[in-house]
């Protein structure tokens, strides 16, 4: 089982035994948050795991929506690549320019106050996360996605921004797939052994969710 998927089920329990003790609404509604980004996160595993390259780079970009729940300069590093090995460039200079923009904001201790937001104003991907005290990557690592940005920078077939209309398409498979089964999550998953093993189609987000439960 992935760590993602051992903290899903943990949260699930939790908000199990949350319910029936009658705590607060928004408490119950915070933990499945963070359930639901680990249970993208999960998913997006699997997804990488079977080699399903525009799953998970669906899945990656669907994350970004908790990025307040997980490392900034991971969470879009994640992003950048995954669009990258699904041909998704466009987006992947976006996403790996904004870890870029997170790294420098690291180093110099900068809180995200910062960092230009207008790339993602007309998205659901959040300007309000925690700056990381420590990056996700090495300086040679880093590097070299910084030159792999510079490269396509310099791509005239790249354009600098994101297309607005695929990440709102993921953004609503991923809310279709959050509410088909958000409730069977808080009922503690019953029936998820009949899950399948493997996602039926890449680019299946809700597929790719189901198999990850499963596995879980």
């Amino acid at each position: 089982v992935h760590p993602w998927g051992e903290l899903r089920a943990m949260l699930v329990k939790a908000i199990a035994a949350f319910k029936a003790a009658g705590e607060a609404p928004a408490t119950v509604e915070e933990f499945e948050r963070v359930m639901w980004a680990a249970t993208i996160l999960a998913a997006q595993a699997v997804a990488s795991q079977q080699g399903l390259k525009n799953s998970t780079a669906k899945l990656s970009i669907a994350a970004l929506k908790s990025v307040g729940h997980m490392p900034a300069d991971k969470a879009f590093y994640e992003a950048g690549m995954a669009c990258r090995a699904a041909g998704k460039l466009s987006m992947a200079f976006v996403f790996l320019n904004r870890y870029l923009d997170i790294t420098e904001a690291i180093e110099e201790g900068d809180s995200h106050t910062g960092l230009d937001n207008s790339d993602f104003v007309d998205t659901e991907i959040p300007f309000d996360f925690t700056i990381p005290d420590k990056g996700y990557l090495s300086d040679e690592e880093r590097e070299r996605v910084r030159d792999f940005v510079l490269e396509l920078s310099m791509n005239e077939s790249v354009e600098q921004s994101l297309p607005l209309h695929e990440i709102e398409a993921i953004f609503r498979d991923e809310d279709n797939a959050k509410h088909a089964l958000l409730a069977d999550a808080v009922n503690g998953d019953r029936g998820r052994r009949q899950l399948p093993a493997y996602a039926s189609a890449d680019g299946d987000v809700e597929s790719v969710i189901r198999t990850a439960i499963a596995q879980i």
